[in-house]
């Protein structure tokens, strides 16, 4: 199967097992379920994260993406089940760190560990979540609702682009070993990217009071959306410097805030009534949906041609 994209290797599973449409099915940021919806997200050493990311963070990280995932679905987070392949050498405090990253989220949430499954791995440390939340007597916030004429809006509780200069930072740090304690002068960047903060507890909120689309922001503004635009069948003209200025992000262009991933922000598609309330609640304005399919990506009401995002699991293949 080399040279499969991410995308190829889900929608060939699904030609062969054979699945329901979205919402039901694959699509979404979660699945729906009657009045729930469920998620499912893999961490795997050396592909999300290094051996040395403190675990207190990496526990808070692992529930927190997942959570993220439910919340753009307009739910509220319930309950999740963990798994976790180990080594043999695993340190105990390691562990306990990492439960306890785990515990201190999912307290805040108010969503309840509920069952997993723990085994040897003989090689990299690999650990996951499924996770439900509850709707609440509200329909489900898809990426298919968005219609022409929508605003194109986002909220990002940590910026667009930090996460990106966090990883490079971290990565320079040349931290090996089991994690220990989180560094005692992490960059606000390094902060947002090892430990992010996301935006699950605002898809409700946005349900609420008219979003018509929605879409979790975790693998950059290059890569969702497109992804959004395809799922509502429209085309979003995007203006990338409707980004706010961020001095974390030191001398980035927008375009290479864009590109990053892991900012866990989430997008949304607002009829044009209702700008200003998403506006102060926080929301971003970045553009407008129209007639026709793709992105129109613009910098100084300059069209521009981005290029590929930063992070695709199967680009080096």
């Amino acid at each position: 199967m080399k040279g499969l994209s991410e995308a190829q290797f889900i929608a060939r599973m699904c030609e062969r097992v054979g699945v329901p449409p979205s919402p039901r099915g694959p699509g979404d940021d979660a699945a729906v379920s009657g009045t729930e919806v469920m998620t499912v997200d893999l961490m795997v050493e050396d592909v999300h994260f290094t051996r040395a990311h403190p675990p207190l963070w990496l526990g808070s990280k692992l529930l927190s993406v997942n959570i993220s995932d439910v919340g753009a679905m307009a739910a509220r987070p319930s309950r999740f089940v963990l798994t976790a392949a180990l080594p043999e050498d695993t340190p105990v405090a390691w562990w306990d760190a990492l439960a306890s990253g785990v515990g201190a989220l999912a307290k805040r949430a108010g969503t309840t560990l509920v069952g997993g499954d723990v085994t040897r791995s003989p090689g990299p440390v690999m650990l996951g979540i499924t996770a439900w939340g509850e709707l609440e007597g509200r329909e489900a916030l898809l990426r298919s609702g968005g219609r022409p004429g929508d605003v194109v809006m986002i909220h990002s509780p940590q910026g667009v682009g930090r996460s990106l200069l966090g990883l490079k930072a971290w990565l320079d740090s040349s931290a090996s070993g089991w994690g220990d304690a989180p560094p005692e002068h992490a960059s606000v960047c390094m902060a947002a990217h090892l430990n992010p903060a996301t935006s699950w507890q605002i898809g409700p909120w946005a349900s609420d009071h008219g979003a018509t689309a929605a879409m979790d922001c975790s693998d950059g503004l290059l890569a969702d959306l497109p992804r959004l635009a395809a799922q509502s069948q429209v085309r979003f003209d995007v203006e990338l410097t409707g980004l706010p200025e961020d001095p974390e992000c030191g001398a980035m262009t927008v375009l290479e805030r864009a590109s990053g991933g892991e900012d866990y922000g989430l997008l949304v598609l607002v009829p044009p009534s209702q700008r200003e309330l998403f506006e102060s609640a926080g929301f971003i304005a970045l553009g407008v949906a129209s007639e026709g399919q793709g992105v129109y990506w613009l910098v100084d009401g300059v069209r521009v041609e981005p290029g590929a995002p930063a992070f695709d699991h199967f680009s080096a293949s």
